[in-house]
């Protein structure tokens, strides 16, 4: 899963990623001269199957959760969508991931309690906003 991803980020053509992950690595990707520079601390693994299974849908689901973070979320979606053909097969869900999470989630019940969570989580903007 891992090689996967980072198979596809070691095909960009455009600026420089450095990707910090959760053991404490750098990885580096594209060019360090190039004026178009973003950073990536992966803080869980977990980000990965987000979006393996959601795509951009899950990127930013993992941003929410604290999964990564960024010293510049404009400058790292700047680098995503300069790149955005060699950087496409990641953010289009994983078709048997798709699969999986729909199944699991046929399990959960729609219940009062279900339901009010999941509002508050999908709409609840929090007293700062």
């Amino acid at each position: 899963m891992k090689n996967r991803i980072f198979k596809h980020l070691e095909k960009a053509k455009h600026g420089y990623l450095i990707i910090h992950t959760p053991c404490g690595n750098d990885i580096d990707i594209g060019e360090k001269n190039s004026n178009i520079k973003a950073d990536i601390k992966i803080n869980d693994w977990a980000l990965l199957d987000l979006v393996l299974s959601k795509g951009d849908i899950g990127f930013g689901e993992g941003y929410i959760k604290g999964l990564f973070t960024t010293s510049n979320i404009a400058d790292l979606l700047l680098f995503i969508s300069l790149n955005q053909r060699e950087l496409e097969p990641l953010f289009h869900s994983n078709i048997l991931y798709s699969a999986f999470f729909g199944i699991k989630n046929l399990f959960k019940s729609n219940s009062i309690k279900g339901s009010k969570k999941n509002i508050e989580y999908h709409y609840d903007l929090g007293n700062d906003f």
